[in-house]
Formats: structure tokens, C-alpha cells, sequence
């Protein structure tokens, strides 16, 4: 076989490696493992089961979320492989893989909350640690500088790319915008002040008056009068009502029954 096809079927191997990694870190479970609970998973919620679960177990614990640079070097190594490329590797590279994630896995737990699960999540066991040491001695401030330095310099040996034309690029971008930005300038003398020019009013033309124009003559007025009907009827009369009036009452004037009512009640009972 040739040498392109060797290393063609070594990039799809380690492209398979690669990919059954990610999965297992992208679902991961601590409840799929027997060390966090007594009642684990079952069947396990990672998607490559109970296998992937103890990989992801065994990445997580020391790198925490440092581990997915795993799988980006052995994307890297495959395409290199697809390309024939050759990449040795040297204890040089090696190292500095391995000092390239202590650096990443410590400014992982340096960075947010700063809760010791947070942390471990972020950084796992090694970035933990190696933080807590560095800060001890070096102050925050300074464990960024020494950390970003280590990460810079692994990387360059790691991927074998120069970072000067990166940095020559960013200062060029950077002088290009502060040449663009303007500052408004302020001006320490008194302002001019200007001159008023008082408006010229221009004579407006004189409007002819309108001449008397003769009114028209209207017809004559005729007066027109009602004729007086004959036929009028002359308004009844208001007939007088004769309103009787009461006879005085006079007090005192009172009389008594005579005796024939007495004689008139005995014949009515007779008479029943």
C-alpha cells in the first residue's frame, strides 16, 4: 500500500477517536457513574453509554473543561494525516501539550465563580490546584501574566505557528483605528462674535385704489296688502257662570226635635 493511503486510513481512525470523545464530554452524566450515587443510571444518559461515561469521567476529573482541547489536537492530527503531512512526535510537543492545558485549566478556575465546585467544574483537579499555588505567590494579576505566557508559548511549540504575524496584525488594526478617531477640538480663544446685519425692507408697491363703480338700478318696491275677509266669525262671547252661594251658618242657632219623633218610632215597630 502507499504511504497517501496509510495515512489516509490513520486520519479516519483518529477522526473516529476524536469524535467518540466529544460525544462522551458533550453527555456527560455524574449519574451515570457509581462513584456520585448509589442508584446509577440505567442504561446511562451518555450517548455512547456506559463506555463513554467513565471516558468523560476519566477527561473531566483532572482537565475539567481543558479536556476538549483533547479533541481539538487529535482534529488537528487528522488533518494533518489526510494531508500527508508529517508531524513527529518529539518530547518537546509532548510537554508542551501537557503545559499548555495546566495553563488553560488554570485560567479556567481563576475565571468566574469562584466557588470550589465551580472551579473544579471549570478547571478540574490539576487547574485547582496549580491556580490555588500560583495565586499564593504570585498575586491574580500576576498568575494571568505567567499563565498567558506558559499558554502562548505551548502553543507555538504545539502547533508550530509563528504569533508574530497575529501580533503585527492586531497593533496595525489597533494604530489604523486610533488614527481614525477623531477628537472634537476645543478651541481656548473667545468666540468671534458675529455681525448683525439689520434687514432691509423694500418699499412694497403701491395697489391702485379701485374706481366707483355705478350700482345697478333695482325695479320698484311693491307693496302687497292682505285683503280683509268678511267671513270672519266675531269671537264668542264668554258665557257668565253664575257661581250660587252658600247661606251663612249661624252659631247658636241650634233647636230640639219635638216629641212626635218619639211617636214615630213606636208606630214603626208596630208596624214590623
Amino acid at each position: 500500500m502507499k504511504k497517501q493511503h496509510i495515512n489516509e486510513i490513520k486520519a479516519i481512525v483518529i477522526f473516529a477517536i476524536a469524535l467518540l470523545i466529544l460525544l462522551s464530554l458533550f453527555s456527560y452524566h455524574k449519574e451515570d457513574l457509581s462513584f456520585y450515587t448509589s442508584h446509577p443510571n440505567v442504561p446511562a444518559k451518555n450517548l455512547i453509554r456506559v463506555f463513554g461515561a467513565y471516558l468523560a469521567e476519566a477527561l473531566r476529573f483532572p482537565l475539567g473543561l481543558s479536556s476538549y482541547l483533547v479533541v481539538a489536537l487529535l482534529l488537528l492530527w487528522s488533518f494533518n494525516k489526510f494531508l500527508s503531512r508529517e508531524t513527529g512526535f518529539k518530547i518537546s510537543k509532548i510537554f508542551s501539550i501537557l503545559v499548555f492545558l495546566l495553563a488553560l485549566g488554570s485560567l479556567f478556575s481563576m475565571t468566574g465563580n469562584q466557588a470550589e465546585e465551580f472551579r473544579f467544574y471549570r478547571g478540574g483537579t490539576v487547574g485547582l490546584v496549580f491556580s490555588d499555588f500560583i495565586v499564593r505567590y504570585f498575586g491574580r494579576i500576576g498568575s494571568y501574566i505567567i499563565l498567558f505566557t506558559l499558554g502562548l508559548l505551548s502553543f507555538v511549540i504545539t502547533a508550530e505557528v509563528l504569533v508574530s504575524p497575529f501580533i503585527a496584525r492586531f497593533f496595525d488594526e489597533l494604530i489604523s483605528r486610533i488614527k481614525s478617531f477623531k477628537m472634537p477640538k476645543v478651541s481656548l480663544l473667545k468666540p468671534k462674535q458675529k455681525k448683525i446685519i439689520a434687514p432691509v425692507f423694500k418699499e412694497k408697491p403701491k395697489i391702485p385704489e379701485p374706481t366707483s363703480i355705478e350700482k345697478p338700478k333695482l325695479p320698484p318696491r311693491i307693496d302687497i296688502k292682505e285683503p280683509k275677509s268678511s267671513f270672519l266669525k266675531k269671537p264668542l262671547e264668554e258665557k257668565k257662570v253664575e257661581v250660587k252661594k252658600e247661606p251663612e251658618r249661624i252659631v247658636g242657632e241650634y233647636k230640639l226635635p219635638t216629641l212626635d219623633l218619639l211617636t214615630i218610632r213606636r208606630r214603626f215597630l208596630r208596624a214590623r
